[in-house]
């Protein structure tokens, strides 16, 4: 099975793709800065079969082989990671799309939100029905950042209105080590 990584440079991208390797994944690196919105879509267009979309930023555990299982229907299974930034589990990330979600998806690109595409070809009708989520935790987000990727990440989250969610004051602590 393909896993697809969205790196923009981040110090883990090397060790992400390592253990995703070691577990048995073909590894396709979608690298460079543009928006997210085109990663995504390059993502969707060359994707073949049941596949696994990973951040770079997620250091995968030996959980990840879980998710070489082919799926049927139009399904979505979005994992669990151990954040650095909420100092606990969360759901997200990585995500396994079966091969009829992604040819939904491809049919939709034109109605994605630029900014938020995977959230919002989530939500498509037929794929939404068909979404689970996974307690199953398949690595580790957030950790090992530069201070610049760090910044960009709270940057994004106040951006988002998502900063109730995140202990400020615990990753501050943090970004001082």
């Amino acid at each position: 099975m393909k896993a697809y990584v969205f790196s923009i440079g981040e110090k883990t991208t090397e060790i992400c793709i390592d253990q995703l390797e070691r577990y048995g994944f073909e590894v396709v690196l979608l690298d460079g800065f543009e928006s997210i919105g085109n990663k995504y879509k390059r993502f969707i267009m060359n994707a073949e079969g049941s596949c696994l979309k990973i951040d770079a930023d997620i250091i995968p555990n030996s959980n990840i082989q879980y998710a070489k299982i082919e799926l049927n229907t139009k399904h979505v299974v979005s994992f669990s990671y151990f954040d650095f930034y909420r100092n606990d589990i969360w759901v997200g990330c990585p995500t396994l799309y079966s091969m009829e979600a992604i040819s939904d998806i491809q049919e939709n690109l034109d109605i994605l939100d630029a900014n938020r595409p995977e959230t919002s070809a989530c939500r498509l009708p037929g794929i939404q029905e068909n979404r689970t989520n996974s307690n199953i935790i398949m690595g580790m987000h957030g950790f090992f950042q530069s201070q610049d990727d760090m910044k960009r990440v709270m940057l994004q989250k106040l951006a988002r209105r998502q900063e109730s969610q995140f202990d400020i004051d615990f990753i501050n602590k943090l970004r001082k080590i």
